[in-house]
């Protein structure tokens, strides 16, 4: 999970006046020891890992840095420590790559807590030399919007009597609006669990506007023609539970108490959503719209069987009370929506402002919109079977390629990725990194049309979460995996 955008540029600030030495997010001469991010998650979730970023040099190998799991207390700031990791600064990585540490035991959190990293105290002798930071976005990576809500990120001070946690924004002399590089890895419920899409993994997004000529407003969300529904159909075989949505949003609101909502839908003989399975409303205050992750999950998880629409909701606001809010959906780029796959009537639907009944349209063909994309919309959906058995079990499938659920997940030795292919085709296999960096590419070459198991060996990878991609002619069809080790 991230507070902010995935492409946002990183970097490691540092104290340069006379007088002053260390990382503003780090050993530094005001003897700040702890510093920690704060996600919002809606509902229940369960922390492997952290990912850090991290840099500085050391002379001391066998001292140690601790990386936490808080709760949020009364005053909006770290509480109560719920999960621990310590590691010797010999065992670090300090080049600013992305650094995992996975949790002893996965801890369950509920709709809000902080990670942390925890550089000890340091002040009084023991660390000479020792000079380490915590990378962060550069400085305007936090937006205005989210810069009130207090405690997003804060500080621990120097103090012998109790842990003297300060606003980093507001309270440490440090008034950089940005978030700190600490990220937790989640799990959601059960091993089958993967976030779909619909497009490729590593499809780059945007977020896209109206022209004045045209109207105000964004293409996906608040807008001029008062759209007030956006969908995007998924297509499975079998039995699922829907346990939440992932999604990316973009803009700026004057009512942080005004409620968005995430649906699921069944897909009606119209091609479009039908009945409303489940779903749950969200205040603007609570959404990450600087294009960040913002998860959302379901009180319950939703049953769905082969198809389903998952969708955002703003609502009817074409008549006042929203003066000053404009929020917009991400999509995949245009052209990302393989010509293949138009065939699937209503893969991505809008719902036009209508009083007399809910009027869902198709996006590309009757929204005056003629993009070939994808909604940033992605369910978290729980297969029923922990460890697919054959070529009939839960998958995704796309212009006569399947993929089906990995196993094991986490692994730790063997990966085993199963595939099949409707007529002959090359095929590569792509692995990304936990940065989202191409770690890894297998030519499988030329490959028959039947079912076929990939055996990736994992072994040496280091621990932390991975994509992995199938990419066949023009699509690509991509899950995760964790490597624990």
């Amino acid at each position: 999970m991230r507070n902010f955008s995935a492409d946002t540029e990183l970097y490691a600030p540092q104290y340069s006046n006379p007088g002053q030495w260390g990382y503003i997010l780090g050993q530094n001469h005001l003897y700040r020891q702890q510093f920690a991010e704060k996600y919002n998650v809606h509902g229940k979730v369960k922390i492997i890992g952290i990912i850090a970023y991290l840099a500085g040099s050391f002379e001391n190998e066998n001292n140690f840095v601790e990386f936490n799991v808080y709760s949020v207390g009364s005053t909006r700031l770290p509480d109560k420590k719920l999960a621990s990791v310590q590691r010797l600064y010999k065992d670090l990585q300090l080049d600013g790559g992305a650094y995992y540490l996975p949790l002893t035991a996965p801890i369950t959190v509920a709709d809000s807590f902080y990670v942390t990293f925890n550089v000890q105290d340091y002040m009084h002798g023991g660390y000479d030399g020792d000079t380490l930071g915590l990378y962060c976005g550069l400085p305007g990576s936090r937006s205005e919007a989210d810069l009130k809500k207090f405690g997003r990120n804060a500080v621990q001070a120097h103090n012998h009597v109790m842990e003297d946690w300060k606003d980093f924004y507001s309270q440490n002399f440090s008034p950089i609006s940005t978030h700190f590089a600490l990220f937790p890895v989640v799990e959601y419920s059960g091993q089958g669990t993967s976030t779909l899409k619909n497009h490729a993994v590593d499809a780059p997004l945007e977020v896209t506007k109206y022209n004045k000529a045209q109207g105000w407003g964004y293409i996906l969300g608040h807008n001029y023609m008062y759209r007030q529904q956006y969908a995007e159909r998924y297509d499975i075989k079998g039995n699922a539970e829907v346990s939440g949505i992932v999604t990316h949003l973009k803009g700026r609101y004057a009512h942080a108490d005004t409620l968005a909502e995430f649906n699921v839908f069944n897909v009606s003989e119209r091609h479009v959503p039908g009945r409303k399975l489940g779903g749950k409303k969200v205040p603007y205050g609570d959404l990450n719209v600087q294009g960040g992750t913002t998860t959302v999950l379901f009180d319950d998880p939703i049953a769905v069987t082969d198809s389903f629409y998952v969708s955002f909701n703003l609502f009817d606001y074409a008549h006042g009370g929203y003066e000053g809010d404009t929020i917009g959906l991400y999509m995949s780029v245009p052209g990302s929506r393989l010509v293949t796959d138009f065939k699937v009537a209503g893969r991505n639907v809008v719902q036009r402002h209508n009083h007399e009944f809910t009027d869902w349209v198709d996006f590309r063909t009757q929204n005056f919109t003629p993009f070939a994309v994808h909604f940033a919309l992605y369910p978290i959906v729980t297969f029923k079977e922990d460890v697919p058995t054959g070529i009939e079990d839960n998958h995704i499938e796309q212009g006569g390629v399947r993929l089906l659920v990995p196993y094991p997940n986490p692994a730790s030795e063997v990966l085993h990725i199963r595939y099949s292919l409707a007529k002959p085709s090359r095929v590569t296999l792509q692995v990304l990194d936990p940065k989202g960096n191409d770690a890894r590419r297998y030519q499988l070459g030329y490959v028959p049309a039947e079912n076929h198991e990939y055996e990736l060996d994992v072994s040496e990878f280091p621990a932390g979460m991975y994509i992995y991609i199938i990419h066949v002619g023009g699509i690509s069809l991509g899950s995760r995996f964790l490597v624990v080790h």
